[in-house]
């Protein structure tokens, strides 16, 4: 029980991460205020990218 809630906080944290990471990149790409149509635009290719990333995390047993 407690491997599985470890790994379960750090692929809660990885996702937060990689949030944290796409909104400072939109920031920095287009200053000011991010519209609905920037942000719809890049999420889906982000999320695909998002996807592979974590899956190759898990894949290398990095949440173990």
């Amino acid at each position: 029980m407690k491997n599985s809630v470890r790994m379960a906080l750090l692929f809660c944290g990885d996702i937060i991460m990689l949030m944290v990471a796409f909104v400072v990149m939109l920031q920095m790409a287009f200053p000011g205020e991010i519209s609905k149509e920037v942000l719809d635009t890049h999420f889906t290719p982000f999320l695909y990218v998002f996807l592979i990333w974590l899956l190759v995390l898990f894949l290398f047993n990095l949440y173990d």
